[in-house]
């Protein structure tokens, strides 16, 4: 097979390889015929490849012509002679795009409406890449074309027009809203390995089309919710993006939004979505794995609680554990809750006045899960202003009103310094008494994971102040 052969000549000599690959008997004879191949094609095209850009339209057409003999004929193996042959097809019509050959989008149109879903995946692929506005409506069809492989490599050539500048401010809406209806899941891809390639790709074309318009959808509920059948891709591609790009991050996505993900990853939802319960556990890793490392921005000492669990339950798949830890190192300059509370009890005053007044209230919280309200007052209801201070400051402003409310209900003398005082004041209450302070602890119960949520935040918002002691 020589290099210098004319476009038929070359098929033909291409047709009597294959032949031969077909006929050999050993993996070293069907080896050498694979080399002939991939060394023949890289000859056939080395004359005109490096200059034919340069070049005047008579050799610059003939370069083309050479190409198009290939672009006209594609081939679809799965074989290791497949993968030979592919490898020079896809340089071939690679160089076709960069000479910008109205002839080859011909064929490129016509290759897509084939029934070979090979050949079809190349073309919507190259289709894509070329990026011009007279192919979006084309590119937008292939998006939503129903074999998967067509719908990945439309999306992975998009990103490429994309990172190339090559689309239009035209071109990126109407193939943002394609993208956009799979990464929100109003499209369900179906759940094969084809149709999660597809996702993940769609949500990496989509932050490459439009970066900030992506961020936007993809921290917003419309894409973060359980049930939505591209979570896996939203997340994992959140997650980089946020990695990569913080500054494009101007607050942290909302932790509200984010731990439902989580929680939903370990309970066994996602082996719906994913079809395959062999997966599943996989499926849930990248997921849960992905949250954390956004959590740890908006809620960091729940995302440190949640890691340190993980890395004890000793996980067997390593990618999981490196986010797990990855996520964890972001959070390690955030005091720890219980930490803080254990040096609170021991030492009040080392702690600024609103630090101080946050504990309270987080020490409110817990003494009314373990005792109740009644022993609150009688042990702690000296503190019970400093409480309340600290409610209103992280804006808990039906909780603070249910504390003044009990504080009415069992008066001044829990207040007071002495615990003698306040345990026979609590004592003495009337009976209605007893009976509206307990209908108040009923209440409370669902006010304190909002107190321990918030607190969790100030404490993340602000942590040198809960780290600094006063003199």
């Amino acid at each position: 097979m020589k290099a210098h052969q004319s476009p038929p000549a070359y098929l033909a000599s291409l047709a009597s390889l294959r032949s031969a690959w077909l006929k050999a008997r050993t993996s070293e004879q069907r080896e050498a015929i694979c080399n002939s191949i991939e060394s023949a094609f890289k000859g056939y095209r080395s004359r005109f490849t490096a200059r034919a850009r340069e070049q005047p339209n008579e050799e610059r057409d003939l370069f083309e012509r050479r190409l198009l003999v290939l672009a006209a004929h594609p081939i679809s193996h799965r074989d290791e002679l497949g993968r030979k042959l592919d490898a020079a097809q896809e340089s071939a019509w690679r160089e076709l795009s960069y000479l910008n050959s109205k002839t080859f989008v011909t064929l490129l149109k016509r290759h897509v409406r084939t029934t070979d879903s090979c050949i079809r995946e190349h073309a919507a692929k190259h289709l894509a890449e070329i990026g011009s506005d007279e192919l979006a409506p084309l590119v937008v069809r292939l998006l939503r074309d129903e074999d998967m492989r067509v719908v990945y490599a439309a999306a992975w050539g998009t990103l490429m027009a994309a990172r190339c500048k090559c689309l239009s401010n035209s071109s990126r809406t109407k193939i943002f809203d394609a993208l956009a209806h799979i990464a929100t899941g109003e499209r369900s891809l179906p759940p094969t390995d084809a149709g999660e390639r597809a996702i993940m790709q769609a949500c990496e074309a989509l932050i490459g089309v439009d970066t900030k318009r992506a961020i936007a959808l993809l921290t917003s509920e419309a894409c973060l919710r359980p049930n939505n059948r591209s979570i896996r891709g939203v997340a994992v591609h959140l997650a980089q993006t946020r990695a990569e790009l913080p500054g494009l991050f101007r607050k942290p996505v909302d932790p509200d939004f984010l731990w439902p993900l989580f929680v939903s990853a370990h309970s066994g939802i996602y082996h719906k979505l994913r079809g395959d319960r062999k997966h599943w556990a996989w499926y849930a890793q990248c997921v849960a794995g992905s949250i954390l490392m956004l959590t740890a921005d908006g809620d960091p000492i729940r995302t440190r609680r949640e890691c340190l669990a993980i890395i004890k339950s000793k996980p067997e798949r390593s990618g999981y554990l490196d986010d797990v830890r990855l996520a964890l190192r972001r959070c390690k300059n955030i005091p720890d809750t219980k930490k803080l509370l254990d040096r609170f009890f021991k030492q009040r005053s080392s702690f600024s006045k609103n630090a101080a007044s946050i504990l309270h209230a987080y020490e409110l919280a817990e003494h009314i899960l373990s005792d109740g309200l009644h022993l609150y007052f009688s042990n702690l209801g000296l503190y019970q202003t400093f409480a309340l201070d600290g409610l209103k400051a992280m804006k808990l402003t039906a909780t603070a009103k249910l504390l003044q409310k009990a504080a009415k209900l069992v008066g001044p003398e829990a207040k007071h310094e002495s615990s003698k005082v306040r345990e026979a004041a609590i004592d003495s209450l009337p009976e209605a008494t007893q009976n509206a302070l307990f209908a108040i602890e009923e209440q409370f119960d669902k006010h304190c994971q909002l107190i321990f949520s918030a607190v969790d935040r100030a404490i993340a918002a602000k942590p040198e102040q809960f780290r600094a002691s006063r003199a």
